[in-house]
Protein backbone atom coordinates (compact mmCIF):
# COMPACT_ATOMS: atom_id res chain seq x y z
CA UNK A 1 0.00 0.00 0.00
CA UNK A 2 1.11 3.52 -0.62
CA UNK A 3 2.08 5.52 2.49
CA UNK A 4 -0.37 8.23 3.42
CA UNK A 5 0.31 11.52 5.15
CA UNK A 6 -0.49 11.09 8.82
CA UNK A 7 -3.23 13.23 10.30
CA UNK A 8 -2.42 15.42 13.26
CA UNK A 9 -4.25 13.97 16.25
CA UNK A 10 -6.54 16.50 17.87
CA UNK A 11 -6.44 17.14 21.58
CA UNK A 12 -8.62 14.79 23.54
CA UNK A 13 -10.97 17.60 24.43
CA UNK A 14 -11.41 18.74 20.83
CA UNK A 15 -13.18 17.20 17.83
CA UNK A 16 -11.49 14.42 15.84
CA UNK A 17 -9.27 15.67 13.05
CA UNK A 18 -10.59 14.95 9.56
CA UNK A 19 -8.91 12.12 7.68
CA UNK A 20 -6.50 13.57 5.09
CA UNK A 21 -7.10 12.82 1.44
CA UNK A 22 -4.07 10.98 0.01
CA UNK A 23 -2.37 12.52 -2.97
CA UNK A 24 -3.04 10.63 -6.21
CA UNK A 25 -0.30 8.23 -7.19
CA UNK A 26 1.83 8.89 -10.26
CA UNK A 27 0.50 6.78 -13.15
CA UNK A 28 2.74 3.91 -14.22
CA UNK A 29 1.08 3.46 -17.64
CA UNK A 30 -0.20 6.33 -19.77
CA UNK A 31 -1.71 6.30 -23.27
CA UNK A 32 -2.14 9.68 -24.98
CA UNK A 33 -4.00 10.38 -28.21
CA UNK A 34 -3.94 6.69 -29.09
CA UNK A 35 -5.28 5.74 -32.52
CA UNK A 36 -5.44 2.37 -34.26
CA UNK A 37 -6.68 0.97 -37.57
CA UNK A 38 -7.53 -2.37 -39.08
CA UNK A 39 -6.63 -1.81 -42.70
CA UNK A 40 -8.19 1.55 -43.54
CA UNK A 41 -10.91 1.30 -40.87
CA UNK A 42 -10.32 3.31 -37.68
CA UNK A 43 -10.79 1.33 -34.47
CA UNK A 44 -9.44 3.74 -31.85
CA UNK A 45 -9.39 7.53 -32.07
CA UNK A 46 -7.56 9.87 -29.66
CA UNK A 47 -7.84 7.60 -26.64
CA UNK A 48 -6.32 8.91 -23.41
CA UNK A 49 -5.98 6.72 -20.33
CA UNK A 50 -3.76 6.28 -17.29
CA UNK A 51 -3.50 3.76 -14.47
CA UNK A 52 -1.47 3.91 -11.27
CA UNK A 53 0.19 1.22 -9.12
CA UNK A 54 -2.36 -0.60 -6.98
CA UNK A 55 -5.28 0.72 -9.05
CA UNK A 56 -7.84 -1.13 -11.17
CA UNK A 57 -9.11 0.79 -14.19
CA UNK A 58 -12.07 -0.86 -15.92
CA UNK A 59 -12.43 -0.24 -19.66
CA UNK A 60 -16.02 -0.89 -20.70
CA UNK A 61 -18.03 -0.65 -23.89
CA UNK A 62 -20.13 -2.60 -26.34
CA UNK A 63 -18.72 -5.27 -28.63
CA UNK A 64 -16.73 -3.55 -31.35
CA UNK A 65 -16.04 -0.44 -29.24
CA UNK A 66 -12.27 -0.99 -29.41
CA UNK A 67 -11.63 -2.47 -25.95
CA UNK A 68 -9.53 -5.43 -27.07
CA UNK A 69 -7.65 -3.32 -29.61
CA UNK A 70 -6.73 -0.92 -26.81
CA UNK A 71 -5.45 -3.85 -24.73
CA UNK A 72 -3.37 -5.12 -27.66
CA UNK A 73 -1.91 -1.65 -28.27
CA UNK A 74 -0.87 -1.36 -24.63
CA UNK A 75 1.04 -4.65 -24.66
CA UNK A 76 2.47 -4.15 -28.16
CA UNK A 77 0.47 -6.72 -30.14
CA UNK A 78 -1.21 -4.08 -32.33
CA UNK A 79 0.79 -1.12 -33.60
CA UNK A 80 -0.95 2.22 -32.95
CA UNK A 81 -1.45 4.53 -35.91
CA UNK A 82 -1.25 7.63 -33.71
CA UNK A 83 -0.44 8.69 -30.17
CA UNK A 84 1.86 7.17 -27.59
CA UNK A 85 2.12 4.65 -24.76
CA UNK A 86 4.49 5.43 -21.89
CA UNK A 87 5.63 3.25 -19.01
CA UNK A 88 6.99 5.26 -16.07
CA UNK A 89 7.42 8.12 -18.51
CA UNK A 90 9.42 6.06 -21.03
CA UNK A 91 8.04 6.08 -24.58
CA UNK A 92 7.34 2.51 -25.70
CA UNK A 93 7.79 1.15 -29.20
CA UNK A 94 4.52 0.28 -30.88
CA UNK A 95 5.46 -3.40 -31.31
CA UNK A 96 6.37 -5.65 -28.41
CA UNK A 97 9.24 -7.19 -30.40
CA UNK A 98 10.84 -3.75 -30.59
CA UNK A 99 10.67 -3.26 -26.82
CA UNK A 100 13.49 -4.34 -24.50
CA UNK A 101 12.83 -7.72 -22.81
CA UNK A 102 12.66 -6.16 -19.35
CA UNK A 103 10.11 -3.63 -20.61
CA UNK A 104 8.00 -6.33 -22.27
CA UNK A 105 7.85 -8.16 -18.96
CA UNK A 106 6.50 -5.12 -17.13
CA UNK A 107 3.19 -5.10 -19.08
CA UNK A 108 1.49 -8.47 -19.30
CA UNK A 109 -1.71 -9.52 -21.06
CA UNK A 110 -4.04 -12.04 -19.44
CA UNK A 111 -6.15 -13.19 -22.41
CA UNK A 112 -9.83 -13.98 -22.67
CA UNK A 113 -9.14 -17.55 -23.79
CA UNK A 114 -6.34 -19.05 -21.68
CA UNK A 115 -6.82 -22.47 -23.31
CA UNK A 116 -6.00 -21.04 -26.73
CA UNK A 117 -2.99 -19.17 -25.35
CA UNK A 118 -1.51 -22.20 -23.57
CA UNK A 119 0.44 -24.70 -25.68
CA UNK A 120 -1.56 -27.95 -25.48
CA UNK A 121 1.57 -30.14 -25.25
CA UNK A 122 3.41 -27.91 -22.80
CA UNK A 123 2.96 -28.60 -19.09
CA UNK A 124 1.64 -25.94 -16.75
CA UNK A 125 5.06 -25.70 -15.13
CA UNK A 126 6.81 -25.21 -18.46
CA UNK A 127 4.29 -22.53 -19.48
CA UNK A 128 4.85 -20.56 -16.29
CA UNK A 129 8.64 -21.00 -16.36
CA UNK A 130 9.00 -19.83 -19.96
CA UNK A 131 8.75 -16.07 -19.29
CA UNK A 132 11.19 -16.43 -16.39
CA UNK A 133 13.74 -18.01 -18.72
CA UNK A 134 13.21 -15.70 -21.69
CA UNK A 135 12.94 -12.40 -19.81
CA UNK A 136 15.00 -12.93 -16.67
CA UNK A 137 17.31 -15.88 -17.33
CA UNK A 138 15.82 -17.99 -14.53
CA UNK A 139 16.05 -21.74 -15.15
CA UNK A 140 16.49 -25.12 -13.47
CA UNK A 141 15.70 -25.60 -9.80
CA UNK A 142 15.27 -21.88 -9.23
CA UNK A 143 12.54 -21.83 -11.87
CA UNK A 144 10.89 -24.94 -10.42
CA UNK A 145 10.73 -23.32 -6.98
CA UNK A 146 9.38 -20.07 -8.44
CA UNK A 147 6.70 -21.98 -10.39
CA UNK A 148 5.56 -23.72 -7.19
CA UNK A 149 5.38 -20.37 -5.38
CA UNK A 150 3.37 -18.79 -8.20
CA UNK A 151 0.91 -21.69 -8.31
CA UNK A 152 0.32 -21.29 -4.58
CA UNK A 153 -0.14 -17.54 -5.03
CA UNK A 154 -2.94 -18.10 -7.55
CA UNK A 155 -4.61 -20.74 -5.39
CA UNK A 156 -3.40 -23.91 -7.10
CA UNK A 157 -1.41 -26.83 -5.69
CA UNK A 158 2.19 -26.99 -6.97
CA UNK A 159 1.40 -30.48 -8.28
CA UNK A 160 -0.54 -28.73 -11.08
CA UNK A 161 2.85 -27.98 -12.66
CA UNK A 162 2.85 -31.47 -14.19
CA UNK A 163 -0.60 -31.14 -15.81
CA UNK A 164 -1.49 -30.16 -19.37
CA UNK A 165 -4.08 -27.46 -20.23
CA UNK A 166 -6.67 -30.04 -21.29
CA UNK A 167 -6.62 -31.48 -17.76
CA UNK A 168 -7.73 -28.17 -16.21
CA UNK A 169 -11.08 -26.50 -15.75
CA UNK A 170 -11.71 -23.05 -17.19
CA UNK A 171 -11.13 -21.35 -13.85
CA UNK A 172 -7.92 -23.30 -13.28
CA UNK A 173 -6.62 -22.34 -16.74
CA UNK A 174 -7.33 -18.69 -16.00
CA UNK A 175 -5.35 -18.99 -12.76
CA UNK A 176 -2.47 -20.55 -14.70
CA UNK A 177 -2.64 -17.64 -17.15
CA UNK A 178 -2.36 -15.25 -14.20
CA UNK A 179 0.60 -17.19 -12.79
CA UNK A 180 2.32 -17.10 -16.19
CA UNK A 181 1.79 -13.33 -16.36
CA UNK A 182 3.21 -12.89 -12.84
CA UNK A 183 6.28 -14.92 -13.84
CA UNK A 184 7.32 -12.00 -16.06
CA UNK A 185 7.43 -9.73 -12.96
CA UNK A 186 4.94 -7.19 -14.29
CA UNK A 187 3.98 -3.77 -13.02
CA UNK A 188 0.81 -3.75 -15.15
CA UNK A 189 -1.71 -6.52 -15.84
CA UNK A 190 -4.02 -6.03 -18.82
CA UNK A 191 -6.93 -8.43 -18.28
CA UNK A 192 -9.00 -8.88 -21.43
CA UNK A 193 -12.49 -10.24 -20.65
CA UNK A 194 -10.96 -12.81 -18.31
CA UNK A 195 -14.31 -13.83 -16.79
CA UNK A 196 -16.46 -13.92 -19.94
CA UNK A 197 -16.15 -17.70 -20.42
CA UNK A 198 -16.60 -18.57 -16.73
CA UNK A 199 -19.73 -19.20 -14.73
CA UNK A 200 -20.71 -16.60 -12.15
CA UNK A 201 -19.21 -18.32 -9.10
CA UNK A 202 -15.84 -19.02 -10.74
CA UNK A 203 -15.78 -15.54 -12.26
CA UNK A 204 -16.18 -14.00 -8.82
CA UNK A 205 -13.32 -16.06 -7.39
CA UNK A 206 -11.01 -15.07 -10.27
CA UNK A 207 -11.83 -11.38 -9.83
CA UNK A 208 -11.19 -11.69 -6.09
CA UNK A 209 -7.81 -13.24 -6.91
CA UNK A 210 -6.92 -10.37 -9.27
CA UNK A 211 -7.93 -7.91 -6.56
CA UNK A 212 -5.72 -9.68 -4.01
CA UNK A 213 -2.77 -9.78 -6.41
CA UNK A 214 -2.96 -6.10 -7.27
CA UNK A 215 -3.14 -5.11 -3.61
CA UNK A 216 -0.41 -7.49 -2.43
CA UNK A 217 1.96 -6.73 -5.34
CA UNK A 218 0.94 -3.10 -5.94
CA UNK A 219 0.01 -3.94 -9.54
CA UNK A 220 -1.77 -1.61 -11.90
CA UNK A 221 -4.68 -3.50 -13.49
CA UNK A 222 -6.50 -2.61 -16.70
CA UNK A 223 -9.70 -4.67 -16.66
CA UNK A 224 -11.28 -4.95 -20.12
CA UNK A 225 -14.88 -6.07 -19.68
CA UNK A 226 -18.49 -5.68 -20.72
CA UNK A 227 -19.74 -7.17 -17.44
CA UNK A 228 -20.87 -4.45 -15.03
CA UNK A 229 -20.84 -6.95 -12.17
CA UNK A 230 -17.08 -7.27 -12.71
CA UNK A 231 -16.75 -3.48 -12.75
CA UNK A 232 -18.61 -3.08 -9.47
CA UNK A 233 -16.64 -5.93 -7.97
CA UNK A 234 -13.12 -4.88 -8.88
CA UNK A 235 -12.72 -1.39 -10.37
CA UNK A 236 -11.62 1.88 -8.81
CA UNK A 237 -12.35 3.93 -11.95
CA UNK A 238 -14.18 3.34 -15.22
CA UNK A 239 -13.32 4.45 -18.75
CA UNK A 240 -16.05 4.01 -21.37
CA UNK A 241 -15.27 3.40 -25.04
CA UNK A 242 -17.86 3.97 -27.75
CA UNK A 243 -16.95 3.43 -31.41
CA UNK A 244 -13.27 3.77 -30.53
CA UNK A 245 -13.59 7.02 -28.60
CA UNK A 246 -13.52 7.74 -24.90
CA UNK A 247 -16.93 8.94 -23.77
CA UNK A 248 -15.68 10.19 -20.43
CA UNK A 249 -14.06 8.62 -17.39
CA UNK A 250 -16.43 7.25 -14.83
CA UNK A 251 -16.48 8.16 -11.15
CA UNK A 252 -14.27 6.68 -8.51
CA UNK A 253 -15.86 3.54 -7.09
CA UNK A 254 -14.82 4.01 -3.47
CA UNK A 255 -16.76 1.14 -1.91
CA UNK A 256 -18.08 -1.34 -4.49
CA UNK A 257 -21.27 -2.99 -3.25
CA UNK A 258 -21.04 -6.65 -2.28
CA UNK A 259 -22.37 -8.97 -4.94
CA UNK A 260 -23.56 -12.54 -5.00
CA UNK A 261 -21.89 -14.51 -7.78
CA UNK A 262 -23.96 -17.64 -7.30
CA UNK A 263 -26.27 -18.60 -10.14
Amino acid sequence: EHPHTCAVVAAQSGPAAPRPVPEPATPVLVAAGLGAHFGSAPVLCEVDMAVSPGECLAVVGRSGSGKTTLARCLVGLHTPSAGSVRLDGELLAGRAVDRAPATRGRIQLVPQDPYGSLHPRRSVGAAIARPMRLLHGVDGREADAAVADLLRRVGLDPAFAARRPAELSGGQRQRVALARALAARPDVLVCDEITSALDATVAGSVLDLVDTLRRDLDLAVVLITHDMRAVRRAADRVLTLDAGRVRGPGPLIATPPPLSWSV
